[in-house]
């Protein structure tokens, strides 16, 4: 009873802001952006609704990496992995590393984020026509969606679209903006670009006190399948979610901690418990 008098408050909420938009004097575009938006979202939800109690991996990268290319057999096998251990495969249904994905995990466990493009992209043939993917106009909608409903975050090497998303994820988990969410950089070994990147960011930001030393924790840097997918499934070994009430932030957990894991946690975080 509770959650349906919750959900007829946002209702109501959502009719009242509709009628005082009709009411104010703004342009077609803005009219014509509210409306693509809302029905953007309305969709996602829909699709998304009946897989909300299944865990999600995002994985980022170029379109332009071909089957032979070492990042491209490598997404794919950590797809492949990631798959076995129950998790779903979203990615944003384009060729390169994106389809790699989806060839690892499969239709069944992936999902499909594509963005309308004037000359391209339409999704990889992997989740062309299937009922998860969702087609957005707007990729400030398909971002929201991406982080939203993902539980772990993993890129490979890509462009400006990989490198937005990276940065996003991290002005996110930085300002306390998202929930604490896996993220990882993965190349092959003989690969160099995220050990360019991070040369970069501990040079150029960290070096001018631009970010802080712990900043740089929110990313785990991996060049083994094993070990990223490892990591995602340790992280949720026993960490369920987290949730604010009031002042208060709740951290939701499997399993209670012992006197002597309390007492650790205690000493650690001290400053802010």
């Amino acid at each position: 009873m509770k959650n349906n008098i919750n959900r007829d408050h946002y209702f109501k909420s959502i009719e009242q802001s509709l009628l005082e938009l009709k009411q104010q004097s703004i342009t077609l575009l803005d009219l014509k952006i509210i409306d693509a938006s809302l029905k953007e979202l309305r969709k996602t939800a829909q699709v998304f609704a009946p897989l909300h109690h299944i865990r999600k991996v995002t994985v980022f990268g170029s379109a332009r990496a071909r089957p032979k290319d070492a990042i491209y057999r490598m997404a794919k096998a950590f797809a492949k992995e990631i798959s076995k251990k129950g998790y779903m495969v979203m990615t944003g249904a384009g060729p390169g590393v994106m389809q790699a994905a989806h060839e690892g995990a499969g239709t069944p466990k992936s999902i499909g984020l594509n963005i309308q493009l004037p000359f391209e992209q339409t999704a990889n043939p992997i989740i062309q026509g299937d009922a998860k993917l969702v087609n957005f106009k707007y990729f400030f909608n398909r971002k929201l969606t991406m982080v939203k409903e993902s539980d772990a975050l993993v890129l490979f090497p890509g462009g400006y679209g990989t490198q937005d998303e990276l940065f996003e994820t991290l002005t996110l988990l930085q300002t306390g903006k998202t929930r604490p969410t896996p993220l990882i950089v993965m190349e092959p070994k003989q690969n160099t670009y995220w050990k360019s990147w991070k040369k970069f960011i501990s040079q150029s930001l960290l070096k001018r006190g631009l970010i802080s030393k712990e900043d740089l924790s929110f990313v785990l840097f991996s060049t083994d399948v094993k070990d990223a997918v490892n990591f995602i499934s340790f992280f949720y070994k026993n960490y369920h979610s987290i949730r604010y009430y009031q002042n208060a932030l709740l951290i939701r957990v499997w399993r209670i901690p012992s006197p002597k894991e309390l007492s650790k946690i205690s000493k650690k975080f001290k400053d802010i418990l």
